[in-house]
């Protein structure tokens, strides 16, 4: 009886002494981290003397491993490296071994701020071309009393498409064959050396043609080289004049354009050929004709026999309002970036997600991959290059005609609405707006016809004044309206409720 009064009354101590043990406030858990050996397995007797030793506890305070205080330790610990460690059970001990791919930083981080460490994004190793060049030494170039340092150049620059427009120009030259001295005299008073670093890769001058043919051209290596000795054309020879055009219109420089214009020799006059079939003087009492549409058949003197003379019609590229709409919002968003160099790299998803987020609407995936392929292939080829992902921009300039081309400023449609306000007071309210007076009613109440087009600063200022709208103002359009449905979303996500 006794034994047992004795083991009650030690079971109340310990309970009151437990209340006096608190982890999270008596222990600094990053130095703790920072302090255990992470070389070696943590045992429970390690682990308890380096807590005494961090918080400095002594005497009844210490933690010891044979009390309920030192399972209150462990749910504090182990609340801060158990994504770390991997942890030994042996009967009710508990043994703690760091993961092999865990660093202590990583550790000490989340035991300070509760988040994990963010990977350091791994730098690409640049490939091993010792055996194949000498790199080149980048000096520096002095500017005054300044010293400017040259910088990585983007692949494919002015000097890469030069070369490819050259060696496209005198392979056609040649009918697709030719030899290499001749490309060896362009290089010479060109200047150019016989392999370079370009956008961080080194290359040769048939290995930068070949890129910037497989890269925007849609031609897979084309230019071959036989023993050193003769260039090749590996493709049809009936393309390579739209090609050479396409090369042409990537150089940005506007000079070194018109020095290549200026060599290019002047075609020979072409001599006046003899009609062989007679003309058709028409009498002046016979009427004018009208002019032909497609063909003009001619009759011969000779009987049974007429001759044709074809007339060419200029093709036209027809696109309906959804598809202009959609070309202006992919060219709009890329431009809202400001990063259009060429070079620069847009994935579909980041697209996608800022026309949602800045213009209310969204693209699919599949929609931008035929938007960008048709522009590319069809209206600017060499704007870009596209990849699995996005795309790579190639030209800046073609990316500028693009915008002003596709500006959503361009795609109008009128509206109709009565105001209780003068055009002054619309005018100064509304100025992103074009307003005229429809039809008069009053000094301050009339009807106004709204150019109104798809810009940014178009579709806001309609939300405003479709939300200002009183009494008796009203739209006189049909609701089923592409602009005013388009305004409503607007509203919508600006948070505006609109009041008629």
């Amino acid at each position: 009886m006794k034994y047992f009064n004795d083991k009650k009354n030690k079971t109340k101590m310990d309970k009151r002494k437990e209340i006096t043990f608190n982890p999270e406030e008596q222990v600094d858990f990053t130095k703790l981290v920072e302090t255990l050996d992470w070389t070696k397995e943590i045992n429970p007797v390690m682990l308890v003397k380096t807590v005494n030793s961090v918080a400095g506890l002594k005497g009844a305070k210490q933690y010891k491993t044979n009390e309920v205080s030192f399972g209150l330790l462990l749910k504090s610990f182990e609340k801060r490296v158990r994504d770390f460690v991997n942890i030994r059970f042996a009967g009710k001990d508990r043994f703690y071994t760091k993961k092999p791919n865990v660093t202590v930083e990583e550790i000490v981080y989340y035991a300070k701020t509760g988040k994990k460490m963010e990977p350091k994004p791994e730098v690409p190793k640049k490939k091993d071309y010792e055996k194949y060049y000498i790199p080149e030494e980048v000096r520096p170039e002095e500017t005054g009393t300044s010293i400017k340092i040259k910088k990585k150049k983007s692949f494919p620059d002015d000097e890469a498409l030069l070369k490819t427009y050259y060696l496209l120009g005198a392979l056609k030259e040649h009918s697709g064959k030719c030899e290499a001295k001749l490309i060896m005299e362009i290089k010479k008073k060109n200047g150019w050396k016989n392999q370079r670093a370009c956008g961080g890769t080194q290359y040769t001058i048939y290995q930068e043609a070949n890129a910037v043919c497989t890269q925007f051209l849609d031609m897979k290596d084309p230019i071959e080289v036989v023993l050193k000795k003769t260039v090749t054309f590996k493709g049809d020879l009936g393309i390579l004049d739209s090609k050479i055009s396409d090369v042409f219109s990537l150089i940005e420089n506007p000079e070194l354009k018109k020095k290549v214009e200026a060599e290019k020799p002047k075609p020979k006059p072409e001599e006046p050929k003899e009609e062989k079939e007679p003309k058709i003087v028409l009498e002046k009492s016979q009427p004018d004709l009208p002019k032909p549409k497609s063909r003009i058949i001619v009759t011969s003197p000779v009987v049974g026999k007429n001759t044709y003379t074809k007339i060419d019609t200029p093709t036209s590229y027809y696109e309906n309002t959804k598809t202009r709409w959609s070309k202006a919002l992919l060219a709009e968003e890329i431009y809202r970036a400001g990063q259009t160099k060429r070079g620069t790299y847009f994935s579909y998803i980041d697209i996608q997600n800022g026309i949602k987020r800045h213009r209310f609407t969204e693209l699919g995936i599949a929609e931008l991959k035929q938007l960008i392929g048709e522009i590319g292939e069809k209206q600017f080829r060499g704007i870009w290059k596209v990849e699995r992902e996005g795309i790579v921009i190639g030209s800046e300039v073609m990316l500028g005609d693009l915008y002003f081309k596709y500006e959503a400023s361009k795609i109008t449609e009128t509206i109709f609405i009565r105001l209780h306000m003068t055009l002054s007071e619309i005018q100064s309210r509304f100025p992103d707006l074009s307003v005229k007076v429809a039809s008069e009613i009053s000094e301050a109440d009339n009807i106004y016809s709204i150019e109104a087009n798809r810009s940014e600063a178009c579709e806001r200022a309609l939300a405003k004044l479709f939300w200002c709208m009183r009494d008796g103002e009203k739209i006189l359009e049909n609701p089923n309206n592409w602009t005013i449905k388009r305004i409503e979303t607007v509203q919508e996500k600006l948070g505006l409720t609109r009041v008629y």
